[in-house]
């Protein structure tokens, strides 16, 4: 059609040969009565844009399914030829009528119908709308949508009444583009729950395709200690301004946790939460609610959330408790103390100026004691616990101190002895450092005797009833708290008269 305002207009008709159809069916309630016979496939509506044309009409399809067929016709040349076409439908005892279709200025195609059927009891008169984006295939519009504002409620009577000829279903649709955000705006009627007169209803809606951020998948929360976890998910296209990770806490939402967007791979892996005295941290021993935010500097909304996944944090490690350190000997110690939840071993440490140092290797959880050996005579120390759990916790915890002071070495005494008469001897031995006393033992054949104790100080012990005529042995040791040290043994011969 050229000169379309001049009393002149001239009309060209073009044939396009398009997928055969069926003669328009009936539009049926779900419980089979007739909604409106006076329906038919001609085409209602018609919109130009871009150089395509775009049409859509009710179609029957078999005995017991209408479908909207549209087209799309390509008005770039001097002869328009059929660019597309596709139907709309719902499958087998549904009823698609009334579409109305139109394209925007970015070339979605926007369609709204009314759809019915019988197929369910609740498949009441609604409207749907569907949009094909210019990257579908062709002839694919996608999957119609619900409008919730056009959901039927009942079985649909006009005032004519509901299955009578003279039913009508509205005529048409109406749709149009929004000439500011260029989305749609449709009109169709829709069945209502009104019980008199007429049960129909009139719903609009505004609607477009719009390419949303899709949120993060497959996101999986392991606890790494009591303050943390580690977690991971799936990449998300156009993330670009990478990932957050947050607590849930009631309507709190905390952040957690952050990750940029991988150059290559398939997933992602963040650390959610800090360590004491970082903040903030998960909360130890309770089940904590996590989600992963996906952000975006090209999407509108720049971001999108997903699911929440709950983890299961582990009680914190717990401390050591009644440490106590007893001296077994100059060189060694026994540490004594009582277990510290989740610990799975312990480890002692001694507390010294320049920088604490382990007294031991990594200890089993059981027992809760050891003797620590080789430590450094006549010395006062600081030990300490160290509760690990070496398969969850990246620390340790500390118990208090226990003192404990090792005694000093006993050195040997030298020993002498001098006859001083038929059945007298006197000993005398070298100090011994550290000795708290000295022990003198008399040895006859394969027998010892205790025959006397003396003081630190005292360093000579006089021997009497030597026997006559026979050698006797004599050992001075020397002793304190803890240790002995033997001197040499010394032969004594008993005179005869």
């Amino acid at each position: 059609m050229t000169n379309v305002l001049s009393n002149s207009a001239s009309f060209t008709t073009t044939n396009l040969a398009v997928q055969p159809y069926n003669f328009v069916n009936d539009t049926l309630n779900p419980n089979g009565s007739v909604i409106t016979n006076n329906i038919d496939g001609r085409i209602m509506n018609a919109a130009v844009r871009n150089n395509s044309l775009v049409a859509a009409h009710t179609v029957g399809v078999g005995a017991n399914e209408d479908d909207a067929q549209w087209y799309r016709v390509d008005l770039s040349t001097g002869t328009p030829t059929l660019a597309e076409q596709g139907r709309v439908g719902f499958g087998a005892n549904t009823y698609t009528a009334y579409p109305g279709i139109d394209i925007n200025p970015t070339g979605q195609l926007g369609m709204s119908v009314t759809k019915s059927g019988t197929n369910t009891p609740t498949d009441f008169m609604s409207m749907y709308v569907a949009v094909k984006l210019p990257t579908d295939p062709a002839g694919k519009f996608g999957a119609p949508i619900l409008v919730s504002a056009g959901t039927g409620q009942a079985n649909y009577f006009d005032f004519a009444g509901g299955g009578s000829t003279g039913g009508r279903q509205g005529d048409l649709s109406g749709i149009s583009i929004d000439p500011v955000d260029g989305t749609f705006w449709a009109v169709n009627e829709y069945a209502t729950n009104n019980s008199s007169g007429a049960n129909w209803g009139t719903a609009v809606a505004n609607f477009a395709y719009v390419d949303l951020l899709e949120p993060p998948q497959n996101v999986v929360a392991v606890a790494k200690n009591p303050y943390q976890a580690d977690v991971t998910w799936s990449i998300v296209k156009g993330a670009d301004l990478g990932y957050e990770i947050y607590l849930v806490i009631g309507t709190t939402k905390t952040l957690v946790g952050t990750a940029t967007q991988p150059g290559s791979g398939t997933t992602v892996s963040a650390v959610a939460g800090a360590l004491p005295p970082g903040s903030p941290g998960l909360i130890p021993g309770t089940s904590n609610k996590l989600f992963v935010r996906a952000k975006s500097s090209t999407y509108t909304p720049s971001f999108a959330d997903s699911s929440i996944v709950s983890v299961t944090t582990p009680l914190p490690l717990g401390t050591a408790t009644n440490v106590t350190a007893q001296a077994l000997s100059p060189t060694s110690v026994k540490v004594q103390w009582n277990a510290a939840l989740g610990a799975t071993g312990y480890q002692i440490f001694r507390q010294q100026p320049g920088g604490d140092i382990p007294v031991s290797g990594i200890l089993p959880a059981n027992p809760t004691n050891v003797t620590l050996t080789g430590l450094p005579s006549g010395t006062t120390m600081k030990l300490y616990v160290k509760a690990l759990n070496v398969n969850l916790y990246p620390y340790a915890t500390s118990s208090t101190t226990a003192t404990v002071t090792t005694p000093f070495v006993v050195t040997s005494p030298q020993l002498t002895a001098k006859v001083t008469s038929l059945t007298t001897a006197t000993l005398t031995w070298s100090a011994s450092q550290n000795a708290a006393g000295y022990r003198i033992y008399e040895r006859i054949g394969n027998q010892v005797f205790l025959v006397g104790i003396v003081g630190p100080s005292v360093l000579s012990y006089k021997v009497t009833g030597l026997p006559r005529g026979q050698s006797v042995q004599f050992m001075v040791q020397a002793f304190n708290n803890y240790v002995s040290a033997d001197s040499n043994w010394v032969t004594v011969n008993g005179q005869s008269a």
